[in-house]
């Protein structure tokens, strides 16, 4: 299971997929991304968490692995924290158990007078995704399945710290730093597609 960053679609996130038949992979889009509608026009942190939860019981997927990054890699906590023996084994990329903050997004995606569309929508200080987004670092500690986290050495978004953090709170937590990384190189690094598809011979 692929959950995709904030403003894409599943599809955009094939990049991190497995590029061979010996896995299933579903690539959802979230609320409000791709084909998905948001009816609800909130993109709070616990509906996303629900939503995904409520996908992998609709097609009755009793533990699966887990790939995310940036929002999809929050989702993906937030998904294990709530049922810790869902996941076979974690990758987060990008991802952080904190909520991002607004000098965050404005890093991102610009101030918010000049955010348009999802960027607007997701990262907006009330409708967006860090809504609810408040389980504690603690929390980390019952997800008992291997766990990866890939952080770049120059990403706002999950600073070295806070991966380090979550590294040492998980019970079987891997890091892997990217160097010369912000948030938005992960997809066209060759160290992480190297990195990746050894991850995918090990699982």
């Amino acid at each position: 299971m692929a959950l995709h960053p904030s403003t894409v679609s599943g599809v955009m996130f094939s990049w991190a997929t497995p590029k061979n038949e010996r896995f299933r992979t579903y690539l959802p889009d979230q609320r409000g991304h791709g084909k998905t509608d948001n009816p609800q026009g909130v993109f709070h942190f616990p509906l996303l968490v629900g939503d995904m939860l409520k996908f992998v019981d609709a097609l009755s997927l009793a533990q699966v692995h887990g790939v995310g990054y940036s929002m999809g890699a929050g989702v993906l906590l937030g998904m294990a924290v709530q049922r810790p023996t869902l996941f076979k084994s974690l990758l987060v990329i990008g991802g952080n158990w904190r909520p991002p903050t607004q000098a965050q997004f404005t890093q991102l995606a610009g101030p918010l007078e000049k955010r348009k569309g999802l960027a607007l929508e997701v990262m907006h200080p009330e409708r967006g995704m860090h809504i609810g987004w408040d389980y504690p670092l603690t929390a980390l500690s019952t997800i008992q399945c291997p766990a990866t986290l890939v952080a770049g050495d120059r990403d706002p978004v999950s600073p070295i710290e806070d991966a380090v953090a979550m590294y040492n709170t998980l019970p079987n937590g891997r890091l892997f730093i990217v160097p010369n990384s912000a948030h938005f190189d992960y997809h066209d690094n060759p160290l992480v597609k190297q990195f990746l598809d050894g991850w995918y011979t090990t699982i």
